[in-house]
């Protein structure tokens, strides 16, 4: 009953939003800045998914293709997802739009590719395929995922310490001064903004096995490894953190 009421509450002050088109602008700006900014929580797209569905016929009646995407441009799932719904036409103009913004052009390729010269298609599918990258199914699965694909980000993300060992060595990894590469599969923009060194990174996902051998390496402390761990979440992070004395940015 507490679920239906709760239900009830939710769809009840979205029909309320739509009412007014200013209240509707105002009100997908706030879920934008929370889909890009909020830590990730389970189910989390699937909630702000669940309220664009509701306010879909809305949206398209009342704002135009170029805001919707200037809304949302921070969040690359939300864009497929708009794109998926047809709440997001795209078109030569959203093509131009995404040229601004990096790695947009190779993200969104299945769906600007008819709207882009011969010379500049040709040049994404370069930048697109490789050799551990061959097919468009590969392409989707890692487009889903939204995460950088590199083996490195992935032994990191997943806190695989015993792999991350190893793997450093054989590659002759310098742990103070390798920053991460960046990949056009990365959907968060707080990293597509930046380019976070493996202890920012670390810090980012709240790794603290791999962030504690760093730590044991000594790797450096900066201020901006708060921005990192802020993300994260991780308690024990923001403990290590004090313990050291590292100044707030």
């Amino acid at each position: 009953n507490d679920l239906s009421e709760e239900n009830a509450n939710k769809f009840d002050f979205l029909s309320k939003i739509q009412q007014n088109v200013n209240d509707l602008k105002e009100f997908l700006h706030l879920v934008a800045r929370f889909s890009v900014n909020h830590n990730k929580l389970p189910n989390f797209f699937e909630k702000i998914k669940e309220i664009l569905i509701y306010l879909q016929p809305n949206i398209n009646q009342n704002l135009s293709n170029s805001h919707i995407f200037n809304t949302f441009r921070k969040s690359k799932p939300i864009l497929l997802f708009l794109i998926e719904q047809k709440i997001l036409i795209p078109n030569i103009k959203i093509a131009k739009l995404m040229e601004k913004y990096k790695t947009y052009t190779q993200f969104f390729y299945p769906e600007i590719k008819d709207f882009i010269d011969e010379i500049e298609r040709q040049k994404i599918k370069e930048e697109i395929f490789s050799d551990d990258l061959t097919s468009l199914t590969e392409f989707e699965e890692r487009r889903k995922i939204g995460e950088n694909d590199s083996y490195l980000c992935k032994l990191i993300r997943e806190d695989s310490i015993d792999e991350f060992i190893p793997f450093i060595h054989q590659n002759n990894i310098q742990l103070s001064d390798t920053k991460i590469t960046p990949s056009i599969f990365e959907t968060n923009y707080y990293l597509i903004k930046r380019k976070p060194t493996i202890f920012e990174y670390s810090a980012f996902y709240g790794s603290i096995q791999i962030f504690q051998y760093l730590k044991m390496n000594n790797v450096k402390f900066s201020p901006s490894l708060w921005l990192f761990a802020i993300h994260s979440n991780n308690a024990e992070l923001f403990h290590i953190l004090e313990e050291n004395n590292v100044k707030l940015p």
